[in-house]
């Protein structure tokens, strides 16, 4: 079980003074460990090279998601919280 209290986080200012909000769910960023990923799941091994980021950005914000190999996989979700 992830409780959000446990999972790290990184914040990161881009150059315009904006920031990100990134909640590593698996793997690394900026040298910030996940926790421990089950067992017997894919994501445990780091050879698989899997991570997870939530990543909340302000308006106009950048962030730049580390580099992998080529061949990798990547998948990114958009979702649009309006207030």
């Amino acid at each position: 079980m992830m409780w959000r209290e446990h999972i790290p986080d990184v914040i990161e200012t881009d150059i315009n003074s904006l920031k990100a909000d990134i909640r590593v769910i698996s793997g690394q960023f900026q040298g910030k460990d996940a926790i421990t990923r089950p067992a017997f799941s894919w994501a445990h091994a780091k050879e698989n090279k899997v991570n997870i980021y939530m990543i909340h950005l302000e308006p106009h914000a950048e962030v730049t998601i580390p580099a992998t190999t080529s061949t990798s996989t990547r998948f990114c979700y958009f979702i649009m919280v309006l207030n």
